[in-house]
Formats: structure tokens, sequence, C-alpha cells
């Protein structure tokens, strides 16, 4: 048995690549085009992944992706990232 059989594949990790992308605009609410903001919220669920399963994104194992998408589905950006969303949507109107 190879160390890297319970790597992800590279469809699993698109799969979750995805699915980050819908739930950032799940929580912006699809309105904000401001990638600058956008990416700083991806950034933060990644590093909040990266937190949860107690390795980079890259090294994710195949047992603990449920875990990632479960993760995913209940991620909500800090306070200081929904001040901004928020800013930005008062400003959009």
């Amino acid at each position: 048995m190879f160390p890297f059989d319970n790597s992800l594949t590279i469809g699993e990790m698109q799969d979750i690549t995805r699915h980050e992308s819908e739930r950032v605009v799940a929580v912006t609410g699809g309105k904000v085009s401001d990638i600058g903001l956008i990416n700083e919220i991806c950034m933060d669920l990644y590093t909040q992944i990266e937190r949860e399963v107690g390795c980079r994104f890259s090294c994710v194992k195949r047992n603990d992706l449920a875990d990632v998408h479960e993760f995913i589905d209940s991620y909500e950006p800090p306070l200081c990232l929904m001040k901004r969303i928020k800013e930005y949507e008062r400003k959009d109107n």
C-alpha cells in the first residue's frame, strides 16, 4: 500500500473548490463583485479548513473529505469580513 492512497483525487479537490465557491456566493448573497473581498473570504475559508483538519488544503486526506464538506456548508465569515460585505452591499444600493 502506497502512502498516498488516502490522498484526494483531482476530481475530489475540484469538488471542494466548487463547493467553496458556492458557499462564498451564498455568504455574500451573490451581490459582491469586489474581487479583493471575494479573495479574502476564500482565503479565510481555506485557512479555516486547514485549521479544522490540521494540514494544508493540498494534504487533506480522503477520510476527512466529508468533514471538509460539512465545514464548508456551515462556514460563516468572521465579523470583520461580514462588516465589509454589508458595507459593500450598502454602497452598491
